[in-house]
Protein backbone atom coordinates (compact mmCIF):
# COMPACT_ATOMS: atom_id res chain seq x y z
CA UNK A 1 0.00 0.00 0.00
CA UNK A 2 2.86 2.61 1.02
CA UNK A 3 4.80 1.73 -2.44
CA UNK A 4 1.54 2.45 -4.29
CA UNK A 5 0.98 5.17 -2.90
CA UNK A 6 4.35 6.37 -3.35
CA UNK A 7 4.42 5.96 -6.82
CA UNK A 8 0.75 7.82 -7.22
CA UNK A 9 2.82 10.89 -5.34
CA UNK A 10 5.89 10.38 -7.62
CA UNK A 11 3.50 10.83 -10.86
CA UNK A 12 1.85 13.47 -9.49
CA UNK A 13 4.73 15.48 -9.17
CA UNK A 14 5.89 14.43 -12.85
CA UNK A 15 2.81 15.42 -14.25
CA UNK A 16 3.19 18.60 -12.71
CA UNK A 17 6.53 19.07 -13.53
CA UNK A 18 5.57 18.13 -17.33
CA UNK A 19 2.92 20.65 -17.27
CA UNK A 20 5.02 23.56 -15.91
CA UNK A 21 7.86 22.85 -18.05
CA UNK A 22 5.60 23.60 -21.48
CA UNK A 23 3.45 26.02 -19.95
CA UNK A 24 3.84 29.41 -22.01
CA UNK A 25 5.58 32.24 -20.59
CA UNK A 26 4.97 36.03 -21.56
CA UNK A 27 7.98 38.33 -21.44
CA UNK A 28 6.87 41.50 -20.94
CA UNK A 29 9.01 44.98 -22.56
CA UNK A 30 10.50 47.25 -20.67
CA UNK A 31 7.95 50.39 -20.87
CA UNK A 32 4.43 47.94 -21.37
CA UNK A 33 2.08 47.53 -18.80
CA UNK A 34 1.18 43.98 -20.33
CA UNK A 35 2.31 40.95 -21.75
CA UNK A 36 -0.31 41.52 -24.75
CA UNK A 37 -2.39 43.91 -26.29
CA UNK A 38 -3.59 41.77 -28.98
CA UNK A 39 -5.01 38.44 -28.07
CA UNK A 40 -6.70 35.89 -30.47
CA UNK A 41 -7.82 32.67 -31.00
CA UNK A 42 -10.52 30.02 -32.48
CA UNK A 43 -13.55 29.88 -30.34
CA UNK A 44 -15.74 28.57 -32.92
CA UNK A 45 -18.30 26.03 -33.74
CA UNK A 46 -16.25 23.06 -35.84
CA UNK A 47 -16.24 24.19 -39.34
CA UNK A 48 -13.82 23.48 -42.51
CA UNK A 49 -12.56 25.46 -44.92
CA UNK A 50 -12.35 22.94 -47.78
CA UNK A 51 -10.11 23.25 -51.28
CA UNK A 52 -12.89 23.89 -53.97
CA UNK A 53 -11.88 24.13 -58.24
CA UNK A 54 -10.93 27.69 -57.77
CA UNK A 55 -9.02 30.10 -55.62
CA UNK A 56 -10.66 31.30 -52.11
CA UNK A 57 -10.39 33.35 -49.02
CA UNK A 58 -12.22 34.64 -46.09
CA UNK A 59 -11.50 37.42 -44.08
CA UNK A 60 -12.43 38.26 -40.38
CA UNK A 61 -12.55 42.05 -39.05
CA UNK A 62 -14.64 42.66 -35.28
CA UNK A 63 -17.52 43.92 -37.60
CA UNK A 64 -17.46 41.66 -40.14
CA UNK A 65 -16.77 38.24 -39.42
CA UNK A 66 -16.16 35.61 -42.05
CA UNK A 67 -14.54 32.02 -41.82
CA UNK A 68 -12.79 32.96 -38.86
CA UNK A 69 -14.06 34.52 -35.82
CA UNK A 70 -13.45 37.66 -35.07
CA UNK A 71 -10.35 39.60 -33.97
CA UNK A 72 -10.37 41.82 -31.34
CA UNK A 73 -8.80 44.56 -33.69
CA UNK A 74 -7.23 44.45 -37.41
CA UNK A 75 -7.93 41.34 -39.89
CA UNK A 76 -7.76 37.90 -40.09
CA UNK A 77 -7.59 35.86 -42.98
CA UNK A 78 -7.25 32.41 -44.95
CA UNK A 79 -7.13 31.29 -48.37
CA UNK A 80 -6.11 28.34 -50.42
CA UNK A 81 -5.32 28.48 -53.77
CA UNK A 82 -6.59 26.53 -57.31
CA UNK A 83 -3.82 23.53 -57.07
CA UNK A 84 -2.01 21.02 -54.50
CA UNK A 85 -5.21 20.83 -52.36
CA UNK A 86 -4.99 21.41 -48.36
CA UNK A 87 -7.09 22.96 -46.07
CA UNK A 88 -8.16 24.40 -42.92
CA UNK A 89 -10.40 23.22 -39.90
CA UNK A 90 -11.28 24.95 -36.54
CA UNK A 91 -12.34 22.39 -33.54
CA UNK A 92 -11.10 22.53 -29.72
CA UNK A 93 -9.99 26.55 -29.84
CA UNK A 94 -7.54 25.46 -32.58
CA UNK A 95 -6.74 26.46 -36.05
CA UNK A 96 -5.09 23.03 -38.37
CA UNK A 97 -3.91 23.76 -41.60
CA UNK A 98 -3.45 21.06 -43.97
CA UNK A 99 -0.62 22.34 -46.28
CA UNK A 100 -0.68 22.03 -50.00
CA UNK A 101 1.61 20.44 -52.38
CA UNK A 102 3.01 22.63 -54.32
CA UNK A 103 4.53 26.13 -54.01
CA UNK A 104 0.94 27.64 -53.34
CA UNK A 105 0.04 27.56 -50.00
CA UNK A 106 -2.25 26.84 -47.41
CA UNK A 107 -2.41 30.62 -45.48
CA UNK A 108 -3.64 32.10 -41.87
CA UNK A 109 -2.06 35.31 -41.88
CA UNK A 110 -3.27 38.50 -39.38
CA UNK A 111 -2.54 42.22 -40.47
CA UNK A 112 -3.36 46.35 -40.08
CA UNK A 113 -3.51 45.11 -36.03
CA UNK A 114 -3.91 48.60 -34.51
CA UNK A 115 -1.38 50.12 -31.32
CA UNK A 116 1.44 47.87 -33.05
CA UNK A 117 4.85 49.04 -32.65
CA UNK A 118 8.30 48.40 -34.20
CA UNK A 119 9.15 46.84 -30.49
CA UNK A 120 6.77 43.18 -30.63
CA UNK A 121 6.79 40.39 -29.19
CA UNK A 122 4.50 37.29 -30.49
CA UNK A 123 3.47 34.45 -28.91
CA UNK A 124 1.82 31.44 -30.28
CA UNK A 125 1.43 27.68 -29.84
CA UNK A 126 2.08 24.89 -32.57
CA UNK A 127 1.77 21.32 -32.65
CA UNK A 128 2.21 18.85 -35.86
CA UNK A 129 -0.35 15.93 -34.72
CA UNK A 130 2.11 13.28 -35.04
CA UNK A 131 2.28 13.70 -38.67
CA UNK A 132 3.59 10.76 -41.20
CA UNK A 133 4.46 13.64 -43.20
CA UNK A 134 8.36 13.26 -44.32
CA UNK A 135 8.31 16.64 -46.03
CA UNK A 136 6.91 20.09 -46.57
CA UNK A 137 7.77 23.63 -45.65
CA UNK A 138 5.96 25.82 -42.95
CA UNK A 139 6.40 29.60 -43.08
CA UNK A 140 6.46 32.32 -40.53
CA UNK A 141 6.62 36.03 -41.66
CA UNK A 142 6.79 38.99 -39.29
CA UNK A 143 6.55 42.65 -40.82
CA UNK A 144 4.61 45.82 -41.48
CA UNK A 145 1.69 44.91 -43.71
CA UNK A 146 1.56 48.11 -45.73
CA UNK A 147 2.35 47.98 -49.44
CA UNK A 148 2.96 43.82 -48.79
CA UNK A 149 0.41 42.05 -50.19
CA UNK A 150 1.58 38.55 -49.19
CA UNK A 151 -0.68 39.14 -46.28
CA UNK A 152 -3.31 39.18 -47.97
CA UNK A 153 -2.86 37.09 -51.30
CA UNK A 154 -2.26 33.65 -52.60
CA UNK A 155 0.97 33.14 -53.05
CA UNK A 156 4.05 32.01 -51.10
CA UNK A 157 6.37 34.09 -49.04
CA UNK A 158 9.58 33.72 -51.50
CA UNK A 159 12.96 34.28 -51.24
CA UNK A 160 12.93 37.04 -53.21
CA UNK A 161 12.98 40.29 -51.02
CA UNK A 162 9.81 41.07 -49.25
CA UNK A 163 8.55 45.02 -48.91
CA UNK A 164 8.59 45.60 -45.06
CA UNK A 165 9.38 42.10 -43.82
CA UNK A 166 11.38 42.21 -40.17
CA UNK A 167 12.14 38.50 -40.24
CA UNK A 168 10.69 35.20 -41.18
CA UNK A 169 11.10 31.16 -39.91
CA UNK A 170 10.12 28.22 -41.29
CA UNK A 171 9.76 24.73 -40.40
CA UNK A 172 11.18 22.07 -42.52
CA UNK A 173 9.22 18.98 -41.94
CA UNK A 174 11.56 15.66 -42.16
CA UNK A 175 11.43 11.78 -41.34
CA UNK A 176 11.50 12.49 -37.39
CA UNK A 177 11.67 16.27 -36.70
CA UNK A 178 11.06 19.55 -37.64
CA UNK A 179 13.89 22.12 -37.98
CA UNK A 180 13.07 25.59 -37.46
CA UNK A 181 15.55 28.11 -39.67
CA UNK A 182 15.55 31.72 -40.12
CA UNK A 183 15.78 34.09 -43.17
CA UNK A 184 18.75 35.93 -44.25
CA UNK A 185 19.64 37.92 -47.12
CA UNK A 186 22.76 35.19 -49.46
CA UNK A 187 25.13 37.54 -51.11
CA UNK A 188 26.32 34.68 -53.54
CA UNK A 189 23.07 34.60 -55.12
CA UNK A 190 20.94 38.46 -53.76
CA UNK A 191 17.72 36.16 -52.58
CA UNK A 192 17.19 34.87 -49.27
CA UNK A 193 17.47 31.88 -47.89
CA UNK A 194 16.99 30.13 -44.58
CA UNK A 195 19.99 28.49 -41.61
CA UNK A 196 19.23 26.35 -39.43
CA UNK A 197 19.14 27.14 -35.84
CA UNK A 198 20.04 25.07 -32.75
CA UNK A 199 18.98 23.47 -30.71
CA UNK A 200 16.71 21.15 -32.52
CA UNK A 201 13.53 20.93 -30.03
CA UNK A 202 10.72 20.53 -32.43
CA UNK A 203 9.02 17.14 -32.84
CA UNK A 204 6.10 15.82 -34.45
CA UNK A 205 4.37 15.02 -31.12
CA UNK A 206 4.00 17.29 -28.21
CA UNK A 207 2.39 21.16 -28.29
CA UNK A 208 5.48 23.91 -28.74
CA UNK A 209 4.89 27.25 -27.35
CA UNK A 210 6.31 29.78 -29.62
CA UNK A 211 7.67 33.21 -27.98
CA UNK A 212 9.48 35.73 -30.78
CA UNK A 213 10.56 39.35 -29.26
CA UNK A 214 11.77 41.81 -32.36
CA UNK A 215 13.17 44.79 -32.11
CA UNK A 216 13.15 46.88 -35.45
CA UNK A 217 13.66 50.77 -33.57
CA UNK A 218 16.98 51.95 -33.79
CA UNK A 219 17.73 51.31 -30.28
CA UNK A 220 18.30 48.52 -27.76
CA UNK A 221 15.35 47.48 -26.02
CA UNK A 222 14.80 45.34 -22.85
CA UNK A 223 12.03 42.85 -21.96
CA UNK A 224 11.82 40.54 -18.52
CA UNK A 225 11.03 36.93 -19.46
CA UNK A 226 10.01 35.24 -15.83
CA UNK A 227 12.76 37.33 -13.63
CA UNK A 228 15.86 37.61 -15.86
CA UNK A 229 16.20 40.81 -17.96
CA UNK A 230 17.29 40.61 -21.55
CA UNK A 231 18.65 43.34 -23.82
CA UNK A 232 18.15 43.35 -27.71
CA UNK A 233 19.99 45.43 -30.08
CA UNK A 234 18.61 46.75 -32.90
CA UNK A 235 17.28 45.00 -35.84
CA UNK A 236 17.84 41.77 -34.04
CA UNK A 237 15.05 39.12 -32.82
CA UNK A 238 15.25 36.58 -30.16
CA UNK A 239 12.87 32.96 -30.17
CA UNK A 240 12.15 30.36 -27.68
CA UNK A 241 10.64 27.24 -27.99
CA UNK A 242 9.50 25.84 -25.03
CA UNK A 243 11.11 27.95 -22.96
CA UNK A 244 14.58 26.99 -24.89
CA UNK A 245 16.32 29.72 -26.33
CA UNK A 246 17.12 29.05 -30.12
CA UNK A 247 20.63 29.80 -31.19
CA UNK A 248 22.53 30.75 -34.61
CA UNK A 249 26.55 30.78 -34.73
CA UNK A 250 26.21 30.36 -30.86
CA UNK A 251 24.06 33.52 -29.95
CA UNK A 252 20.46 34.10 -28.97
CA UNK A 253 20.48 37.27 -30.65
CA UNK A 254 19.90 36.51 -34.06
CA UNK A 255 19.62 39.59 -37.18
CA UNK A 256 17.04 40.61 -39.01
CA UNK A 257 16.23 40.67 -42.90
CA UNK A 258 16.24 44.45 -42.62
CA UNK A 259 13.86 44.31 -45.99
CA UNK A 260 11.41 47.06 -43.74
CA UNK A 261 11.85 50.10 -42.80
CA UNK A 262 13.72 50.98 -39.52
CA UNK A 263 10.94 52.30 -37.53
CA UNK A 264 8.08 50.86 -38.93
CA UNK A 265 5.41 48.94 -36.85
CA UNK A 266 5.69 45.17 -36.65
CA UNK A 267 1.81 44.97 -37.53
CA UNK A 268 1.40 41.84 -39.54
CA UNK A 269 2.19 38.28 -39.48
CA UNK A 270 1.61 34.92 -42.04
CA UNK A 271 1.79 31.34 -41.44
CA UNK A 272 2.28 29.48 -44.85
CA UNK A 273 1.69 26.02 -45.13
CA UNK A 274 2.93 24.15 -48.87
CA UNK A 275 5.64 21.36 -50.46
CA UNK A 276 3.90 18.41 -49.02
CA UNK A 277 4.67 15.74 -51.05
CA UNK A 278 5.63 12.42 -49.23
CA UNK A 279 4.75 9.91 -48.33
CA UNK A 280 1.07 11.17 -49.49
CA UNK A 281 0.26 14.39 -50.95
CA UNK A 282 -1.22 16.66 -48.03
CA UNK A 283 -0.44 14.49 -45.41
CA UNK A 284 1.19 17.22 -43.50
CA UNK A 285 -1.19 18.88 -40.62
CA UNK A 286 -0.16 21.37 -38.19
CA UNK A 287 -2.09 22.98 -35.57
CA UNK A 288 -1.99 26.40 -33.88
CA UNK A 289 -3.59 28.56 -31.34
CA UNK A 290 -3.51 31.01 -28.58
CA UNK A 291 -1.90 34.03 -29.92
CA UNK A 292 -1.14 37.05 -28.22
CA UNK A 293 0.82 39.84 -29.15
CA UNK A 294 2.84 42.48 -27.28
CA UNK A 295 4.60 45.32 -27.44
CA UNK A 296 5.39 49.11 -26.52
CA UNK A 297 1.63 50.63 -28.41
CA UNK A 298 1.50 53.92 -28.67
CA UNK A 299 -0.49 54.31 -25.44
CA UNK A 300 2.31 53.40 -23.78
CA UNK A 301 5.35 54.81 -25.53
Amino acid sequence: MKTNRLNLILTFIAVIGFSSAHAQTYGIWKGAGNKAFWEYDFKSTAKKYSTSVSAQASTSTKEYPGFLPAPPAGTVRVSEATSGGGDLELADNKLTITASSGNLPVKFSAYAIPKASPVTSLFFDITFNGTTATNGLIILGIGNSTGNPVYSNLQQLTGAAQTGLFTSLNFVVGEHIVTPRYRFLNSKTGTYSYSALQPEVLKKTGTFSIEIYCNNSADEQEYTRGEVVFKLPSKMFNIYINGIALKSAGSANIPATDEGTLGSNLDAFVLNGSNNTTPTENALNYSVGNFKIGGLTSKNK
